[in-house]
């Protein structure tokens, strides 16, 4: 039977604002509902901070965000922009509250035009210097070109916004600020940077039946670990019709989402392969005794593909989607882990029958602090203000807003009530949830991409099945430093 857990939106503050605060691996308790609800409530209405915006008239100003659609793959659309009406959905309707409300009081309207790629459009709108949209959602890969370009506003120039703020992401604002400067983020606004982020599922069915013990109390005590993955995984993965090789029909232990998955574990054993300098600037850093030994314990488990699915290698050996065969194998109990995305709760719900439970993506040792999980690095976008607003004070007023309300309003019924209690059969797995968005981050590298280094890890290592980051880096070293100086130099020469 499934256990559900629900928690009313103070409460679920107080739970977001303890994940900001960032956690490791140390035990965290659930709280009892029926006997601290009420205290918690006071403690939340008490203590949270609130925005310190003045109750401006804006004169039915509209605030129109640009945003993604895709009607083939419905988890790259904007939802949390705009509510045409109550329906009854929770996250709907808590989005048409939110903007009736700020309407009321503020006198303003939030607005969308959602199209197939934000970028393209908006380039061909700034180029020809038409004011279309007061902010927009870009691409993760998409938006260093466009910053390097002068397309967007730096967020310095943007009254009212208090990055520090707990609805603004400081991890993605730090990671991805150049020089001092911030082009692109990410707040409690934008919910398409947690629909596209990972985290891990595992089969609680084959856990039991090959008695590997409590997974939940291993990640609380801080040994989920890429070792302890990988023995979990060759002790369970088995070739079940004999043939001698590893096909569709056989028992795996980790099934992938695609070879980017390689880079969402490197990212989850602590590294980044871009870091700073003392003045902001990137720098690549991939050679490091954690890097390497990172890759060199994730290549030892990747390599076994008796153990490992990686869909990208099974196009045209099924007749499906190729992209599926991961899922379905899980689906089928024949897989211990998979690769999953926070959207992808509600398709587990739906097609699977199996005891499911979910947790973060391994360490690299029990000595590493906490849990880190990763953006995305195709499907999550970032907030960006086009160059051809110039109405910063409204721009920066409604971008405050809008996040603060995210974390208050929005999150509380997106994240408890959505994620935790409609999609997760357990509290536990809402726990791990906790564990997973409260470390998010993500890497320049990803966004800027310089001489496709990002393929080193989302592709080449994981199928070539070699270590060759000392080759890699050899090889790209003159012209990787030259590209990232090319983009200091073009974003040292913005306001």
């Amino acid at each position: 039977m499934k256990k559900y857990r629900i928690l009313s939106a103070a409460l679920a503050a107080v739970t977001l604002l303890g994940m900001l605060a960032g956690c490791g691996g140390g035990k965290s308790e659930s709280p009892d509902v029926t006997t601290t609800a009420a205290a918690e409530t006071e403690t939340a209405e008490s203590t949270v901070q609130r925005h310190k915006l003045p109750d401006t008239d804006w004169e039915g100003r509209e605030f129109m965000v640009l945003g993604r659609t895709d009607s083939a793959h419905n988890q790259f659309t904007n939802f949390e922009i705009y509510a045409e009406e109550l329906t009854g959905e929770l996250v709907n309707d808590a989005i048409f509250n939110r903007n009736l409300e700020i309407s009321t009081k503020y006198n303003a309207e939030v607005a969308q035009n959602l199209v197939v790629n934000p970028a393209d459009t908006a380039q061909k709108q700034i180029l020809a210097g038409d004011d279309f949209a007061k902010m927009m959602f870009v691409q993760i890969q998409q938006a260093g070109g466009m910053a390097t370009k002068g397309y967007f506003v730096n967020y310095d120039r943007l009254e009212y916004i208090d990055l520090s703020a707990p609805w603004w992401s400081r991890e993605v604002t730090d990671k991805l600020s150049l020089g001092g400067k911030v082009y692109f983020t990410t707040s409690y606004f934008n919910l398409m940077d947690k629909n596209r982020t990972y985290s891990m599922v595992f089969s609680k069915d084959l856990m039991k039946d090959f008695n590997l013990g409590d997974l939940y109390q291993t990640v609380r005590d801080g040994k989920w670990t890429i070792d302890l993955m990988t023995e979990y995984c060759r002790t369970v993965a088995a070739d079940l019709n004999g043939n001698g090789e590893m096909d569709i029909d056989d028992r795996i232990g980790y099934g992938t989402d695609s070879y980017n998955a390689f880079y969402v574990n490197w990212i989850g054993c602590g590294n980044v392969m871009c870091v700073k300098d003392n003045d902001g600037c990137p720098v690549i850093d991939v050679l490091n005794d954690r890097s390497m030994l990172s890759a060199d314990k994730l290549l030892d488990l990747y390599n076994d593909r008796s153990v490992v699915m990686i869909p990208d290698e099974w196009k045209g050996k099924v007749t499906y989607d190729h992209w599926s065969t991961s899922s379905f194998t899980f689906y089928d109990n024949r897989a211990l882990f998979k690769t999953n995305f926070s959207h992808s709760f509600a398709t587990l719900s739906e097609k699977t029958e199996i005891d499911y439970g979910c947790v973060p993506n391994p360490k690299l040792d029990e000595s590493q602090e906490a849990y880190l999980s990763a953006l995305d690095p195709v499907g999550a976008m970032l907030m960006a203000v086009p160059m051809t607003n110039v109405e910063y004070d409204f721009t920066g007023f409604m971008m405050e807003l809008l996040s603060e309300r995210g974390l208050y309003d929005i999150m509380p019924v997106y994240y408890e009530t959505t994620l935790k209690t409609k999609y997760t059969y357990d509290v536990e797995s809402g726990e791990m949830l906790d564990l997973i968005f409260a470390n998010l981050t993500t890497d320049l590298a990803i966004v800027f991409n310089w001489k496709s280094c990002s393929q080193w890890f989302t592709l080449i290592l994981p199928k070539d099945k070699t270590n060759s980051l000392p080759t890699l880096w050899a090889s790209n070293e003159s012209a990787l430093t030259a590209a990232i100086s090319e983009t200091m130099d073009a974003i040292d020469a913005l306001d």
